[in-house]
């Protein structure tokens, strides 16, 4: 899964892999959780962009994993 969604074929593929991802969490141990939320986080602002169906599920991810992220990240800025 891991592989998946650093090294996928398509946008297609990596956002199945991220929903599986999403729906595992709970089930995954400290070190598979941290190896997830680098594997999401290297893909941020790469491989997709604030906005999309696979930030926003990269968001869920992180937050389900406990590491958050900011608005500053999430290119929301709440002082407009």
């Amino acid at each position: 899964m891991l592989d998946t969604i650093g090294h996928s074929y398509s946008a297609f593929e990596q956002y199945h892999a991220m929903r599986l991802a999403a729906d595992m969490t709970d089930g995954l141990d400290a070190r598979q959780l941290r190896r997830l939320v680098e594997t999401v986080t290297s893909q941020r602002g790469c491989r997709f962009h604030p906005g999309g169906d696979r930030w926003l599920l990269s968001e869920e991810i992180l937050r389900k994993a406990g590491a958050g992220t900011s608005d500053a990240e999430a290119g929301n800025d709440s002082s407009r």
